[in-house]
């Protein structure tokens, strides 16, 4: 059942990221052709400001999914109560500490936006349409998102708004080209937050109707819950701080042009990991639970290793084919003369690679509750990931920067996993670094490969080549995985898992 409901949200999840991706590349080109990039590029400002505002809740929806998982499990009602009151007026402050800052930020757009053809009566009624927007997500019902994610029921909240998305898309997609009217673009989105919002609250009061109850008693473990919300929170911060160095050191030491180019991977990057991320991220409420309903280790370890196998299967294939074909695709996309030298895609593969692999390490400390471990790991995170970057910029350039990404990436890494066994798996340590090690010769093995065969196949970018190399890239890794692991317990773990879900829409067909 836990398996069949984290297949059910993966699959669900990745239809919805890939049709909110292609419907986000058509607004876009309409926006800027319609519209104009003047306002897109006042909106982009905002939109920032108004993300550095949401920070306040960084940390309290982790804090909260991590408390449910045990009420959920032993259908304790009295605790999920608690807890969703709890979340309930958090939620509440939080909104209306945002819109009190936002108030006071708005008295500071003039300083941000110097030069512009709008008004400023425009301008501010841009800003607070888009701050009400921010403000409804936590005021209307959005709290309650994250108890149906808890309870593995996150492909309600995927299927809710993927269909909102697509109607009030479309709808947007009119304003654009016959109102030309950006004022009704952001009104359209602000009810779309509050009507998606709406529906999945009146969802969770059909599913769990005891939270229309009244005699609501304080949460028994409420020092356990607010300290692991400050280790979350300031763990958070640290993230933010690894996060968002980069361009600034590249722009610092290298130049601005440079962010410019680096910029263009950045995206491709960021798309691949949201995709990734939308099929990984049910699997979390699973473990989660998993963790809380069984006491026996070892059971709990095997899962572990199954489910370390199904990301290196993932990441072997992403890893490949950005290694051989990121350049290419730059050039499709963007014509030639915005590539950069090998290096830049092979550090940006080896730092997806990293992130992906080393998943569950991070997704069994939280459903292990061990927060004040990864916020003092955030912080280390952040250190080293600033001090190698600025040092290594100064010697190798732009992919000095990026071997300080990869470098913060593997600390991650060796640190997450020492937590993990020394506090929980306790054995098994050899065994996962052989499997690791394993999983990483292969795929540089398999990178090699493809690159050799790219280089004879396609020594000029082109379409079909391209799409003909990205069936190679696949095949090659698929072909290597079977050759290696085909009689292993974490290949034939997948493989159930994808011969369930397919026996399982067959036999809905029938049906």
């Amino acid at each position: 059942m836990r398996q069949r409901l984290a297949v059910k949200s993966s699959a669900i999840g990745l239809v919805a990221r890939m049709s909110a991706l292609v419907l986000s590349l058509i607004s876009t080109r309409l926006f800027v052709q319609y519209i104009g990039i003047e306002i897109k590029g006042i909106s982009g400002i905002i939109s920032n400001m108004l993300s550095l505002l949401q920070l306040a809740e960084m940390g309290i929806g982790a804090a909260i999914v991590y408390a449910l998982y045990k009420p959920l499990a032993e259908n304790d009602i009295e605790s999920v109560k608690s807890l969703m009151a709890f979340y309930k007026k958090s939620y509440r402050t939080i909104g209306i500490l945002i819109l009190f800052i936002g108030i006071i930020v708005s008295f500071f757009l003039r300083v941000l936006i110097e030069e512009t053809s709008y008004s400023w009566d425009y301008i501010y009624l841009v800003f607070f349409i888009q701050l009400l927007t921010s403000v409804s997500t936590y005021l209307i019902g959005a709290y309650r998102r994250n108890l149906l994610y808890a309870d593995q029921k996150q492909y309600v909240n995927v299927i809710i708004d993927t269909i909102a998305n697509v109607v009030f898309t479309v709808i947007r997609l009119c304003v654009i080209v016959y109102a030309r009217s950006y004022i009704a673009y952001i009104i359209l989105q602000l009810i779309q937050t509050v009507a998606s919002n709406l529906i999945i609250f009146g969802i969770s009061q059909r599913d769990y109707p005891y939270l229309k109850e009244k005699d609501i008693k304080p949460y028994s473990k409420m020092p356990e819950l607010i300290g692991n919300l400050k280790n979350v929170v300031i763990g958070k911060i640290g993230g933010v701080v690894y996060n968002s160095t980069d361009n600034i050191i590249i722009s610092k030491f290298v130049g601005v042009i440079a962010v410019g180019y680096i910029t263009n991977y950045a995206t491709i990057k960021s798309m691949v990991k949201v995709l990734v991320n939308s099929v990984m991220e049910p699997v979390r409420p699973m473990i989660g639970n998993y963790v809380i309903e069984n006491s026996e280790v070892k059971k709990s370890y095997r899962l572990f290793l199954n489910y370390t196998f199904v990301r290196f299967v993932i990441g072997n294939i992403i890893t490949v084919g950005l290694v051989v074909l990121f350049n290419p695709l730059i050039d499709i996309w963007l014509k030639e003369g915005y590539t950069l030298e090998i290096i830049v895609p092979i550090l940006i593969a080896m730092d997806l690679y990293i992130d992906i692999l080393h998943g569950p390490t991070w997704e069994f400390m939280n459903a292990l509750g061990l927060f004040r471990s990864d916020r003092n790991l955030s912080y280390g995170g952040a250190f080293v990931n600033l001090v190698s970057s600025i040092i290594l910029v100064q010697i190798m350039g732009t992919p000095g920067v990026l071997v300080g990404t990869v470098i913060a990436q593997c600390y991650y890494w060796i640190a997450r996993a020492h937590i993990i066994f020394s506090r929980y798996f306790q054995t098994g340590r050899l065994k996962y670094c052989l499997h690791i090690a394993g999983y990483s010769v292969i795929t540089i093995i398999d990178s090699i490969i493809v690159t050799i065969i790219r280089n004879r196949l396609m020594p000029r970018t082109n379409i079909v080549m391209f799409i003909a190399m990205c069936g190679i890239c696949v095949s090659v890794s698929l072909l290597s995985i079977m050759l290696f692991w085909s009689r292993t317990d974490e290949y034939l773990f997948m493989k159930n898992m994808l011969l369930q879900m397919v026996n399982r829409k067959n036999k809905e067909c029938v049906e």
